[in-house]
């Protein structure tokens, strides 16, 4: 029964909340006006997401059920499933992002005023991972490029339209006017979170994208140590980290420069916190609050990209299997939303247009029989990393030893791997997605959780070899990374009898009626695994430390081959309004330079839809024809083609804009130059290597 003093406290709860909330936006819009982009988008980010995420928590209660270090991880992972009914919402109804955006701020303060703030207890624990991620958004502000490149240039368009456009609908958000939508980013849940980050700052969409790599580098320690804290005690979630943090430095990792992209939130954030979450639920034994956590982990990561979500599935079959019965709703769930999602993609982006191009792609990197993919090759799913191979051998390992204690732990590494290297999962996935993506999906082998578990039972079982081990790990890692790593053969055989061992031992346990289940971590002291583990990253460190002392000395490299000049990038984004304007422009823009092309870097900086993208770009979306596109782009350029035929192009795609560069395509150029019903209405300066020039369409 309310007393009479509680609707006067609820008020100024509620009063609290919207001054904090304006308050919180007056900051970040300040930041973005005042501080380094880098700054302001991370402090747009806290609020975009952690806000959300934040009230998700405690209105789930799982504040309160999670261990800690799992519920803090969780936060980002939930804010990014809190935009999921505001966004399909306004794709349909065409609102504009900030409707969602103040929508769902408003809702998460609300309900952090009723039920007040998160009940996480904050220890040394969550200061050591604040200062685990403050110092990997460092390291990320040094990995980053300079200039969008490459996919980037891709995700930053998609985040521009969703900044700019007054009304959002799935076609609009295509890199076409009016196009079907792109079967890997069909529905742009992290680009929007993300959009509405930028937004808050005020900042360009573009710079924010490239801005956004430190923030997102900061979610990164916290996943990794709560999915190696609950597996393996707090010894385990340091050794995670480190794990993780020098494969997202080195080479055979270096996701770190790309930490705001799709594949490394999702890897490197969503999969972690799955894997926690996976674990909390056995703990709980499939408590509802904590198995719809997961399900929603399931859902961030199949939105996020679609192909991702293989890798999480056979996570979650494994450990249901070797549960014998626990789970299954966790499981039916997490299947029913992956497999929604992936008909919904389906019907929208595939079907009618006889498959997405990725299909015929050469698979390059498998094991290859009559010509179809058996199982990825050993070196490329090792890359030459001890760490890894340890990592993978200990999912088999964890199934048998320490009499299957652990088991759980071998569960989730066995389903993976099932994945990523059992024999035949590759020919099956490989129509599907593609062998690029089935390539990809060894990004969520949990190696770095796995192994980080065995090196605290070591510590725990033979704690009087505990030195020995270290010095002939650190041994064994040194000596492999001196040696040639190029049998392939006998790696790709190596990683296919760790799958299959794992496979079969988790149908063993089954058949012997011995089930899984959550283990609490013995005691151990960090000192002892975190030698272990520096052991085992000394080859490693050895191979590739002089690279990643490189770049953290100067930074980033930037690979641009052909950036556009600062006059075209101002003189596109202050284009005479919406829609925004379709761009022709030549496909290729110099030698090396046919996996980007000019309309592709326009449609990175700037708020325009292009005729034609290259055809490594285009893969994933057949209903926009992107061949016949291609074709007629060469036509229009094509000096032996009638001026009729240009002119029926230009009406055919509702071009407003003819972009080419004078020195590197002189054809290009001339053609343009003459071709009736264009007027010049933009160059750079002369003398420029590249130098730029627009032409308008006559309507």
């Amino acid at each position: 029964m309310l007393t009479p003093g509680r609707p006067q406290t609820l008020a100024l709860r509620l009063l609290g909340a919207a001054v904090l909330l304006v308050g919180a936006a007056v900051i970040v819009r300040l930041a973005g006006e005042w501080l380094p982009a880098q700054i302001a988008v991370s402090l747009g980010l806290l609020v975009s997401v952690g806000l959300p995420g934040a009230a998700l928590l405690r209105l789930a209660g799982l504040d309160e059920r999670l261990m800690p270090a799992s519920a803090i991880a969780a936060v980002p992972v939930l804010g990014f499933a809190a935009w999921v009914p505001g966004l399909l919402l306004a794709l349909v109804a065409g609102l504009p992002l900030d409707a969602v955006l103040w929508a769902l701020l408003v809702l998460a303060a609300v309900a952090l005023a009723v039920a007040g703030p998160p009940r996480v207890v904050l220890g040394a624990e969550a200061l050591g991972v604040g200062l685990a991620g403050l110092g990997t958004a460092l390291l990320a502000a040094r990995w980053a490029t300079p200039v969008l490149t490459s996919d980037a240039l891709f995700h930053a368009g998609r985040v521009r339209k969703l900044v700019e456009l007054p009304h959002l609908s799935f076609d609009d958000l295509s890199a076409y006017q009016h196009g079907h939508v792109h079967a890997g980013y069909a529905f742009p849940l992290i680009h929007a979170a993300q959009a509405g980050a930028i937004s808050l700052t005020g900042v360009d969409p573009s710079t924010g994208y490239l801005a956004l790599v430190p923030a997102c580098a900061f979610l990164v320690p916290a996943a990794a140590y709560a999915a190696g804290r609950v597996l393996g005690g707090p010894a385990a979630g340091v050794a995670c980290v480190a794990f993780v943090l020098w494969d997202a430095l080195s080479r055979a990792g270096g996701v770190l420069d790309s930490s705001q992209q799709s594949a490394g939130i999702v890897f490197r954030v969503v999969v972690p916190v799955c894997i926690a979450l996976l674990v909390e639920n056995a703990r709980l034994r499939d408590e509802r609050r904590a198995a719809s956590a997961l399900v929603a982990g399931v859902l961030v990561a199949v939105l996020a990209h679609p192909t991702y979500v293989f890798a999480l599935l056979g996570m979650l079959t494994a450990v249901t299997i070797a549960r014998r019965g626990g789970g299954w709703r966790t499981l039916l769930g997490a299947y029913g939303v992956a497999a929604v999602t992936l008909g919904l993609i389906w019907l929208a982006a595939i079907h009618g247009t006889g498959g997405a191009a990725a299909t015929r792609l050469p698979p390059i990197g498998f094991m290859v029989a009559d010509g179809h993919p058996v199982a990825l090759h050993g070196d490329v799913v090792l890359d030459g990393r001890l760490p890894a191979l340890l990592g993978l051998l200990a999912a088999p390992i964890l199934l048998v030893a320490w009499r299957g204690t652990y088991g759980l732990a071998g569960a989730i590494g066995a389903g993976v791997l099932a994945v990523v290297a059992f024999p035949g999962v590759a020919t099956a996935l490989a129509p599907l997605i593609g062998p690029h993506q089935v390539g990809r999906l060894r990004g969520a082998l949990p190696w770095p959780e796995l192994l980080a578990l065995a090196l605290v039972l070591v510590v725990a079982t033979w704690p009087r070899w505990v030195w020995p081990l270290v010095g002939g790990l650190a041994v064994a890692s040194l000596t492999l990374s001196w040696l040639d790593t190029s049998a392939v053969a006998a790696q790709t055989l190596l990683v296919i009898a760790i799958a299959v061992a794992g496979v079969v031992l988790v149908l063993a346990r089954v058949i012997a009626g011995r089930t899984v289940a959550f283990a609490v971590p013995p005691v151990v002291a960090m000192l002892p695994v975190l030698a272990l583990t520096a052991a085992a990253l000394a080859g490693p460190v050895v191979a590739d430390g002089h690279a990643t002392l490189w770049t953290l000395r100067h930074g980033g490299r930037a690979t641009a081959a052909h950036p556009l000049s600062p006059g075209l990038v101002a003189f596109m984004r202050t284009h005479d309004g919406a829609p925004p304007p379709v761009v022709l422009a030549p496909l290729n823009n110099g030698k090396a330079d046919d996996f980007t092309g000019l309309a592709f870097n326009l449609v990175g900086m700037a708020t325009v839809d292009a005729v034609s993208l290259p055809e490594a770009r285009t893969r994933s979306e057949p209903g926009n024809d992107p061949r016949q596109r291609r074709t007629d782009t060469a036509a229009f350029f094509d000096p032996a083609t009638s001026d009729a035929e240009r002119a029926a192009i230009l009406q055919r795609y509702d071009v407003r804009y003819v972009v080419v560069d004078a020195p590197r395509t002189p054809q290009a150029a001339a053609v343009a130059a003459a071709a009736p019903g264009l007027h010049q209405v933009y160059a750079d300066p002369p003398g420029r290597h590249d130098r730029y020039i627009v032409y308008g369409v006559e309507r």
